[in-house]
Parts: C-alpha cells; sequence; structure tokens
C-alpha cells in the first residue's frame, strides 16, 4: 500500500488529526500525480475547504478533505502514522456537523494556490478559525483533550480543528 492509498479503518481504531489538513488534502492530489494519475483522474477529485462544529462544545473550526464519487478522502493519524482514509460523504458532513463550506475544482484550487502560495486556507473566514483555534489552547494544535466522533460504526476519528 502506498502513501496515498485509502483505507477502510479497522473496527475499534482512533485517528487523530493531523493538524495539517489543508497541506494534506493537497499533498495527496500531488502525490498521486507523482505516482502516475493521469490529470482527468486528478481532476475527478473536489477540494472542500468548511467551517465545521465541534462536536462536544460546539465550538467552530476549519477543516479540509478531498470528495469524489459521493466519498471524502481525508487524513489523519492512526498507530502513529499519518494515513488517508475513505468515509461516505453523507455520513462525514453529518458528524462533521459541517456549517458551510467552499468547494474548489483541481483548476480553481490551483490557481488559489499560486495566487496566495499557500495549500490554503484562502479565504478569510477559514484563516479566522485557524488563527482563532491556535490561540485557543482548548481547541488548538497542542490540544491534549481532543473528543471523539464516530467516522463509521465501531471507528473513532478525534476531532479538534484539522
Amino acid at each position: 500500500m502506498t502513501e496515498t492509498d485509502t483505507l477502510v479503518v479497522p473496527p475499534g481504531s482512533t485517528i487523530y488529526p493531523t493538524q495539517h489538513c489543508f497541506d494534506d488534502a493537497m499533498d495527496f492530489l500531488e502525490q498521486i500525480a507523482r505516482e502516475g494519475a493521469t490529470r482527468e483522474e486528478v481532476n475527478q477529485y473536489t477540494l472542500v475547504h468548511a467551517i465545521c462544529l465541534h462536536p462536544q462544545d460546539g465550538h467552530r473550526f476549519a477543516h479540509a478533505w478531498l470528495e469524489r464519487d459521493g466519498k471524502v478522502i481525508d487524513s489523519g493519524i492512526l498507530n502513529g502514522d499519518q494515513i488517508y482514509y475513505e468515509v461516505d460523504q453523507a455520513h462525514h458532513y453529518a458528524k462533521l456537523r459541517v456549517q458551510e463550506s467552499k468547494k474548489y475544482s483541481m483548476l480553481e484550487a490551483l490557481t488559489e494556490n499560486h495566487k496566495h502560495m499557500t495549500f490554503g486556507p484562502w479565504e478569510q473566514r477559514f484563516l479566522d478559525l485557524c488563527a482563532e483555534n491556535l490561540l485557543t489552547p482548548a481547541h488548538g494544535a497542542d490540544s491534549v483533550t481532543p473528543s471523539s466522533v464516530s467516522v463509521e460504526a465501531g471507528h473513532e476519528q478525534k476531532l479538534d480543528q484539522c
């Protein structure tokens, strides 16, 4: 299995946030292109930047992932390794309590990347939440008490922010 293969998470496993979801989404696309994916294959993905609600306390946080064919490809840490995993899109939206989102075609994502010289976020509403969450110890990158939500029956994903 290569770094960019998605996997079905084993029951009872816990996925932790990487804290770099905006980079992770674009890194996935870059990696599959390096591994030989055609332009047409890469263009089948949609990049999503979203504002979600924390499952425990309802605070808003920014998150990014990819979508393709009704599935979400997201990243996380499983058993100490960064992984990409796939989950049903409707399930993902419900569990993350997505409040609003911005979807980018690959051309739009590459244009924004070139314009801003970053993998995102690019819109102020997402930037503000990332900055706010980094400044709030209970919800920032150094948080040690993320709450969990079920990714699929028997699977857990720990969420705090990206």
